[in-house]
């Protein structure tokens, strides 16, 4: 099966000519924590998202069994949260043709107590590591899969530009979509990063999660209100035939790169919030 995105849907161009124009006029050189992190993904990982296929396919009893053995895998080498759904044509970016059905949606979270600086440099060197960490995991699951004898590649959370994490993590039961485009997770809140790999190897689908985030989302206004460059919205609005909360990509996008990676509306959201306050003695409101 053979999927492409219609030319009408949005790309990352937005992203691309806002880090373009960054690093053009940018005066101060990058951290080097952060551009130590950049050049080992650029150098070790970017090249590394595809690979033979052993000739010695293992055969499981069903989908589940091959689900399990695919997310106890990932599990081990690092990833915090799993799912699985299908691949969907409005995944992709404008032009991507992928051969694959299945797509593993993988979260790694990040150390609340740093990510909690954001948006000064402690988070975004987080930020960076867990981008670096989570690159490794995509890379060691899809090498895991091709050694079973079944296609499969990693989309590295920062490399090469293929399809949108957060709708299939959305889809595969990470979570619910929040007002400011991230995914929501009971538990983690915001503070995780997303991978993806997608396979032709059969697996078993995981289903939405359903917890009224999203309801809840309708209602709380905090990314809003502590958003640094004023690019969340309080009102949903329609966009290609989608009805839902758009960031303005013309202001978080510039602030984002300029912090090396703001995270503001991610550490502040209510439900990371919640669980920063677990593990961080007296955390303020």
């Amino acid at each position: 099966m053979v999927i492409a995105l219609p030319v009408e849907k949005a790309d990352d161009r937005a992203y691309r000519t806002w880090r373009d124009k960054l690093n053009l006029t940018m005066k101060a050189p990058r951290p080097k924590e952060i551009v130590e992190l950049l050049e080992r993904m650029e150098r070790f990982q970017y090249g590394a998202v595809d690979g033979p296929v052993s000739h010695q396919v293992v055969v499981f009893t069903d989908a589940r069994e091959a689900t399990d053995a695919v997310k106890a895998y990932a599990r081990e080498v690092g990833a915090d949260l799993v799912g699985v759904t299908t691949l969907k044509w409005h995944y992709l970016y404008k032009g991507q043709h992928l051969q694959h059905r299945y797509a593993i949606s993988l979260g790694m979270r990040m150390r609340l107590e740093l990510l909690q600086t954001s948006p000064h440099l402690p988070a975004a060197i987080e930020v960076m590591r867990v981008y670096h960490d989570l690159g490794e995991v995509t890379l060691k699951v899809a090498a895991f899969i091709r050694g079973l004898g079944y296609s499969a590649l990693a989309h590295h959370p920062t490399g090469p530009r293929r399809l949108l994490h957060v709708p299939v993590a959305v889809d595969a039961g990470l979570g619910e979509l929040g007002r400011h485009e991230c995914v929501i997770h009971p538990e983690l809140g915001s503070s995780f990063r997303l991978g993806t790999v997608t396979t032709d190897l059969p697996l078993e689908v995981d289903a939405p999660l359903v917890a009224g985030i999203a309801d809840f989302c309708t209602k709380c206004t905090r990314c809003v209100r502590l958003c640094p460059a004023g690019a969340i919205p309080f009102e949903k609005s329609t966009q290609r035939g989608l009805t839902k909360f758009y960031i303005d990509l013309n202001r978080c996008v510039p602030y984002f790169l300029e912090t090396e990676g703001c995270g503001v509306c991610i550490a502040q959201c209510t439900y990371t919030v919640k669980a920063a306050r677990l593990l961080i003695p007296g955390l303020a409101n």
